[in-house]
């Protein structure tokens, strides 16, 4: 930009437009556009930031506080733990060290807010991540309005609130994206030299880096490493290319992930990652058999597709409108894409689709909870498809580029309007957690001391409690797992002495089923919690075990 102004040699010149600056011009409105943008996410996020504590934690979610109890005692203890007691490894690592890094904060609201400001941060990252991807493909003005209206996008804003990896991984996912598209081009066109080692080193470090955002990223790494495997098949007459090709990328994503996986080793004795373990044994239990697969296949599709566009757009339309809605899209702008796109945005089309379809079927079978930052494929893939498609067919209509700032600056201003709505009228999805924070500290007046508290959904009383809460749900758990895994929950409640459990009723439930011997409660005291389905949340005493039939 900066080059084209020297050129074009006054700033009387770019306003009059030639050519080459009246390309300037239009980059410069783009970028005007993203300020615009960024402007209005700067104030919405200082308004979040200055809310009430209570007010906050309707938004960022128990798991949040995992991480932030455990990086704790990983900066005080230097112990992978989150109640002090047992090890763990149910984590992302790359977030885990971020947050590990903010953890200078003793303050756990300055922790915590430090945590939202530096997701906050990182979006705005993978909305420049966007920009840079999208200007290949599309241009810079363009790229810019996407830039901008992911700023604005309600869901990328709700995903960097919730202080999770989510923000991180955007900008692991674009990153790889970006890095596979290049690989892609020199690949695919004999005529051209193969790909550096050194680019292919950052490739594979990219993935590594990928898989270390998100555990799920193994399976977009695999999906890539197959890709290069089929290209350098296609190069099988120059064998070092062809072996260099496949051989770096997996290397160095390797050396990437090996110091987490020696981590891991020595804290819990396996690379497996508990929390994984723990959701595919919960889903294999709530959906038994082919018919209960294909029942959380389909539950699954609605949640990653409907309640994505959902929360980007803040429309709460019917499941059979969406569906409607989104056949017509997917055939309009497939059959202008197939027939009019250039090469390369069918190309990122295909890329993006790949793991996100892929992704879709393995939580459909395998996984079965459902949590707005596990929408962060979803959302990138419905935008990468939206922008192209946009882009595409505004250029057949006509490449007057006053029509195109014309509909850039209405998609700018759609999204500022649905953004400001949006805040207006805040999603808050946890609403029951303020009292979850304030129910502990009620209970442990009512407990003994020296006794320990367990909870299943223990992130929040483990963060503002007072040190005496036990994790028994196996996410942040390894022994737990075990018992889980074992189903002798029931036996890990009385090697850990655990004689008092807080939490609702369909955790206790959950946890039963995986019990040999079903152990005895006593009630001691409950309060309400609203919007849960089951209403409180209750203080057990866990008796002496009576033998009764197994689950």
């Amino acid at each position: 930009m900066i080059r084209a102004f020297w050129r074009a040699g006054s700033v009387g010149r770019v306003l009059r437009g030639t050519d080459e600056t009246g390309a300037v011009r239009r980059s410069i409105a783009g970028f005007l556009f993203f300020l615009i943008a960024l402007v209005a996410y700067v104030l919405a996020a200082w308004r979040v930031l200055t809310a009430p504590e209570d007010w906050l934690l309707q938004i960022v979610p128990d798991d949040t506080f995992y991480y932030l109890q455990i990086a704790r005692n990983l900066a005080s203890l230097g112990r992978s733990t989150a109640d002090g007691v047992t090890a763990t490894n149910g984590y992302h690592p790359l977030w885990m060290a971020i947050a590990t890094s903010l953890a200078s904060f003793r303050d756990g609201s300055e922790l915590l807010r430090g945590a939202v400001v530096t997701s906050f941060v990182l979006n705005v990252g993978a909305a420049l991540m966007l920009r840079t991807v999208l200007a290949r493909l599309t241009t810079v003005e363009w790229a810019w309005t996407a830039a901008a209206c992911w700023l604005l996008n309600p869901l990328a804003f709700l995903m960097a609130l919730q202080a999770t990896e989510a923000s991180m991984y955007a900008i692991a996912l674009l990153m790889v994206l970006m890095l596979h598209l290049r690989l892609h081009a020199v690949s695919i066109n004999k005529a051209s030299s193969p790909p550096s080692s050194r680019f292919l080193v950052v490739y594979g470090a990219s993935l590594g880096g990928l898989c270390l955002a998100r555990t799920e990223g193994i399976v977009i790494a695999g999906l890539a490493i197959g890709w290069c495997t089929r290209i350098a098949f296609t190069h099988r007459k120059d064998a070092r290319r062809a072996l260099a090709l496949v051989l770096v990328p997996v290397a160095l994503a390797a050396i990437v992930m090996l110091p987490w996986f020696l981590f891991s080793l020595s804290q819990v004795g396996t690379i497996v990652q508990d929390s994984g373990v723990m959701k595919a044994l919960w889903v294999a239990d709530e959906y038994p058999g082919l018919a209960g697969k294909l029942r959380n296949l389909i539950d699954t599709a609605d949640y990653l597709v409907g309640t994505t566009l959902r929360l980007m757009t803040t429309w709460n339309a019917s499941k059979r409108l969406l569906l409607v809605i989104c056949v017509l899209f997917a055939a309009v702008i497939g059959t202008v894409l197939v027939r009019r796109a250039r090469p390369d945005h069918v190309r990122v089309l295909t890329t993006v689709l790949a793991p996100a379809l892929t992704l879709g079927v393995i939580y459909g079978t395998l996984l079965g909870e459902r949590q707005i930052w596990w929408l962060v494929v979803p959302c990138l893939t419905i935008f990468f498809i939206s922008a192209i498609s946009v882009f595409v067919c505004v250029d057949l209509v006509s490449r007057d580029r006053r029509l195109h700032m014309g509909v850039q600056a209405g998609l700018v201003f759609a999204s500022l309007a649905i953004f400001i709505g949006a805040q207006r009228e805040p999603y808050l999805p946890y609403p029951w957690q303020p009292a979850v924070k304030h129910t502990q500290a009620a209970f442990e007046k009512m407990v003994p001391s020296s006794e320990r508290i367990g909870c299943f959904n223990a992130g929040i009383p483990m963060f503002f409690g007072a040190g005496r809460v036990i994790a028994l749900d196996g996410l942040v758990n390894h022994e737990a797992r075990v018992a889980w895994t074992q189903r002798r929950f029931e036996a890990f409640l009385a090697e850990k002495r655990v004689r008092f459990i807080a939490d609702e009723q369909r955790a206790v439930n959950r946890a039963f089923r995986f019990s040999r011997v079903r152990p005895s409660l006593r009630e001691r005291a409950s309060y309400p919690l609203p919007g849960w389905a089951t209403g409180r949340r209750v203080l057990w005493e866990v008796v002496p075990p009576v033998v009764q039939a197994a689950f």
